[in-house]
């Protein structure tokens, strides 16, 4: 059963204001949807429950009565993993205090949960490849300056993206170009799985 605590409010429940003081309160950070967004990161934390990688949109609603009832709103890929660890955030969301307003009967909350995994640099190893670029000349307008007409000249290349070093060519009529860049800090660092959610929305029932 959740434990309830309850918080005096500056207003009554009538209406737009009481949802313009809510919203207020979330830009200053004292939205009541902290302990609910940390048992969603927890759960999706748990090793070989939840994709490496991908996002999920939960309804979590919270009663005054105990009950806490979760729902998978949405997810980019993998949804039945997702829904697996809905049990898992009901037991958190329970074993945490969530403040509710003395006028409400609940509150239902959106949380928004994204998993990647990253180097410490933060670029992903699912981006780590080689690719090549390739475009034909053309003539157009500006879209900045309509009727102006400009040429667009071709070029081809190449670019790499690497754990530690990236970098490329780029060769067009009579110029080539090269760049590229270094992560050291990556040098001999495993990449690492982060979890990392938000409070998409939070109302009174």
């Amino acid at each position: 059963m959740p434990q309830v605590a309850e918080v005096p409010r500056r207003a009554a429940n009538n209406g737009g204001l009481v949802d313009g003081l809510d919203a207020h309160d979330r830009e200053l950070g004292l939205g009541r949807g902290g302990p609910v967004l940390s048992a969603v990161e927890e759960a999706a934390r748990t090793p070989g429950e939840t994709p490496p990688e991908g996002s999920a949109d939960y309804e979590i609603v919270v009663r005054r009565s105990g009950g806490v009832k979760v729902a998978l709103l949405a997810a980019n890929d993998s949804r039945s993993s997702w829904v697996g660890i809905m049990p898992e955030i009901e037991r958190g969301v329970s074993a945490r205090a969530v403040r509710l307003p003395d006028s409400a009967a609940g509150m239902r909350f959106v949380v928004h949960v994204d998993a990647v995994v990253q180097w410490p640099d933060g670029r992903r190893p699912a981006k780590v490849g080689t690719k090549s670029i390739a475009t034909t000349g053309e003539v157009g307008s500006s879209e900045s300056h309509p009727g102006l007409d400009f040429t667009r000249v071709p070029m081809v290349g190449v670019y790499h993206a690497g754990k530690v070093c990236s970098g490329g060519v780029v060769l067009t009529p009579g110029m080539l170009m090269a760049g590229g860049a270094c992560s050291p800090e990556n040098i001999g660092q495993p990449a690492a799985r982060i979890v990392h959610g938000r409070v998409v929305s939070e109302s009174r029932l």
